[in-house]
């Protein structure tokens, strides 16, 4: 998993080939919990994930999560 920050914002590489999006709810929780592990004086404020679907009938892909966080007060 690597981490890029910029500022108030970070993209966590997940690279995961999702057959249910569903089903990698663990996957997507667990590294923004690591995240937050790592980064106790960042308060995450919104994140999203970065999700691709290739043709028609084909599994969607779970690049990444886009995380905005601000320093803790």
């Amino acid at each position: 998993m690597g981490i890029v920050t910029v500022g108030n914002y970070s993209y966590i590489s997940l690279n995961i080939h999702a057959d249910i999006i569903e089903n990698h709810a663990e996957e997507v929780l667990g590294a923004l919990n690591t995240f937050e592990a790592a980064h106790p004086e960042l308060e995450i404020t919104n994140w999203q994930i970065d999700i691709r679907y290739g043709s028609y009938q084909t599994w969607p892909y779970i690049y990444g999560i886009w995380v905005s966080h601000r320093p803790k007060k």
